[in-house]
């Protein structure tokens, strides 16, 4: 019943003050500083599994008074095994402690080092530091704003592992635009109209192998004629002809864009759409 009262009463601080932080930092303080005091001590572990809801913190207060404990949103705490992936905790989370009293809380947080392993049960974490300001920006967002928990991982690979920014997917592309959108402005670039496809490495959660590419491209057609639709790369020779040609009337067009690009150079390529094998009347760019 107190753990509820005082979740409400801090979602109410957040709306009436504006404040970064939807905390109460006048009461509850970060557990790393409490713990330095010696009022309270901690361990962190894993559950099993690498994304979302798979930590917890136990805490123990050494003190005749209250103690009033907060998980920071934007921490990376640190694998005491350095095989193991350190993690970003991506929601804030608070505890209220008795006297001399002990409890735990679970911890929403995410694998930040995407080449190394995944956190195994009962994986043990240092309290570590905050991450950069767009990372904390991009977890207190996180705190207020749902997503699925691969699309999270995703973007939060972005920032810990240089990954391109259109890897972050999911199966409804309208679910995850806002978090796309948000991404973007941290990094101060445009949501690319693509996504891409990572290859799987065993023993490796992450890989920066692009497999494929997968897109929309809006296309109008004026007057009846025969539509093509090539690749080239950035040295003007075609790599890929998704279609060759297709008889199209005037109007609207969407064309759904599936291409497998294992092998494929690094570096720009362009999609043309043509228009009677000569007029290209749109054309997007992509990276790999």
């Amino acid at each position: 019943m107190l753990r509820t009262t005082l979740t409400f009463t801090i979602t109410s601080f957040y709306f009436i003050s504006g404040l970064a932080y939807p905390v109460d930092t006048t009461k509850f303080k970060s557990f790393q500083s409490l713990e330095q005091a010696g009022l309270i001590e901690s361990q962190i572990y894993g559950t099993g599994g690498y994304s979302g809801n798979c930590f917890r913190a136990s805490f123990v207060n050494n003190t005749t008074d209250s103690a009033f404990i907060w998980i920071e949103a934007g921490r990376r705490i640190f694998s005491d095994d350095t095989t193991i992936q350190d993690i970003f905790i991506a929601h804030h989370e608070m505890l209220a402690l008795a006297p001399e009293a002990q409890d735990s809380v679970n911890i929403f947080g995410f694998c930040c080092q995407a080449t190394f392993g995944a956190p195994y049960g009962n994986s043990t974490f240092k309290s570590g530091e905050m991450a950069p300001k767009t990372w904390v920006e991009l977890a207190e967002y996180l705190h207020l704003n749902e997503f699925p928990t691969s699309a999270i991982q995703s973007a939060v690979w972005v920032f810990s592992d240089n990954k391109p920014m259109s890897s972050i997917s999911d199966g409804d592309p309208e679910l995850i635009a806002p978090l796309k959108k948000k991404v973007a402005k941290l990094l101060g670039i445009e949501v690319p109209w693509y996504t891409v496809g990572l290859k799987k490495i065993p023993n490796q959660l992450s890989s920066d192998i692009v497999t494929k590419i997968e897109g929309l491209i809006d296309f109008y057609v004026s007057s009846n004629g025969i539509i093509s639709i090539l690749i080239k790369d950035q040295n003007g020779q075609i790599v890929s002809r998704p279609i060759k040609e297709e008889a199209h009337g005037p109007g609207e067009y969407t064309f759904e864009l599936k291409q497998y690009v294992e092998g494929w150079k690094k570096g720009s390529y362009t999609v043309y759409v043509i228009q009677d094998y000569q007029y290209p009347i749109k054309k997007k760019i992509f990276k790999i």
